[in-house]
């Protein structure tokens, strides 16, 4: 950088003639940027936009179909076919 070689490609081929080193050119510019960042100054690069995540529905609510009359008769049918445990079961099943 003090030559006055910004590019990669020949910051890597000037490394290699000056010094004998070998370098990639990303690891060149990661450099190039950390200079830069230790001298005060803001990397050229722009930093990536934030990833956007798509927002969570909201929960569906319950669709009343029907009279509470009925809905309590078909719990009743199912209390009486299999049981009060199975059907309180199957309660805290869906109220979570």
């Amino acid at each position: 950088m003090a030559a006055g070689v910004t590019m990669p490609v020949k910051g890597v081929a000037y490394i290699k003639e000056k010094f004998g080193l070998n370098l990639k050119p990303q690891q060149f510019s990661n450099y190039k940027n950390y200079m830069r960042t230790q001298q005060g100054k803001k990397p050229r690069h722009k930093a990536k936009p934030a990833t956007v995540t798509a927002p969570v529905p909201p929960k569906p609510q319950p669709k009343t179909t029907g009279s509470p009359l009925e809905a309590a008769r078909q719990v009743k049918e199912l209390v009486d076919s299999y049981g009060p445990d199975v059907v309180r079961g199957l309660v805290d099943l869906f109220a979570k």
